[in-house]
């Protein structure tokens, strides 16, 4: 996979760095709150092996990043946006920011503006889907603010804190996108 960096105002996206990025991403994956709210990471073997695959281009239609700053160029997540191959003209987004201290500092809201962008502009996907658990409203919110709209629930899809909780479906169309 070549090299690919992209700049928004705060943070860069660039591809997977085995070396680099697989330590800090593991451990994330030791971090409790990471775990909650991750759909990938259910330990640190697989964390690595997920990281591989993303470096390898698993898929010719999936597109993996990871999140740095471009204050001190910390790895603060990850985005993909994934499947824009089996299904002509969409696309599922999957976002997450690895240390609590990174959530609600905008890095996650910018990564997501411009893999957006990137998938209807460059892409011309008519529509990005995604799955987030119901109980991550901070999440909701944030899509949202782009023009994602709720399209289903799988009812208690997901085991977190030893209770049950609906895993939301949302989707937006090219036409509907808000640049937030």
């Amino acid at each position: 996979m070549s090299e690919f960096q992209w700049m928004g105002e705060r943070i860069r996206l660039a591809t997977p760095d085995l070396d680099a990025d697989a330590p800090i991403y593991q451990s994330w994956c030791y971090n409790t709150a990471f775990k909650r709210l991750s759909s990938a990471a259910a330990s640190t073997i697989v964390a690595k092996e997920q990281l591989e695959g993303w470096m390898q281009g698993q898929a010719e239609d999936t597109l993996d990043w990871m999140i740095h700053t471009l204050e001190d160029g910390r790895l603060v997540g990850r985005v993909g946006l994934e499947d824009f191959g089996a299904f002509p003209c969409n696309g599922w987004l999957s976002i997450e920011i690895g240390d609590p201290k990174d959530w609600n500092c905008g890095y996650g809201t910018e990564a997501t503006r411009l893999v957006l962008r990137h998938g209807f502009a460059f892409l011309n996907l008519q529509r990005i889907s995604l799955a987030v658990a119901a109980f991550n409203e901070r999440a909701i919110h944030v899509y949202e603010k782009f023009g994602f709209v709720e399209e289903g629930r799988q009812r208690e899809a997901l085991d977190r804190d030893g209770k049950r909780w609906d895993l939301v479906l949302m989707g937006l169309l090219r036409d509907d996108w808000v640049e937030a």
